[in-house]
């Protein structure tokens, strides 16, 4: 689904805090009209289960990761691992 992919890009780059993205989260899925019952839970398993891989990236940032692109791999076999070991990619 969209929404979750914008909430984990929210939790990659941490421009907000984590009860914010979680809200963003929260608020798309009512603006898309997502069923109360499934965006309940979809909220709930971010919300409680999303706080290990935002210290994760947190960690990460702080070390110096970088966290955004300038460019997008053509070869889609390339894996994670070996894009980001390439400096020139990111901005």
């Amino acid at each position: 689904m969209l929404l979750s992919v914008v909430n984990e890009k929210l939790s990659r780059l941490q421009f907000c805090a984590l009860q914010v993205a979680d809200e963003i989260f929260r608020l798309a899925m009512i603006d898309f009209k997502i069923d109360s019952r499934i965006a309940g839970t979809m909220y709930e398993a971010v919300h409680l289960g999303g706080g290990a891989a935002w210290k994760e990236n947190a960690d990460a940032k702080a070390k110096g990761e970088k966290r955004i692109l300038k460019s997008l791999p053509d070869d889609p076999r390339i894996t994670w691992s070996e894009w980001r070991a390439r400096p020139e990619v990111f901005e």
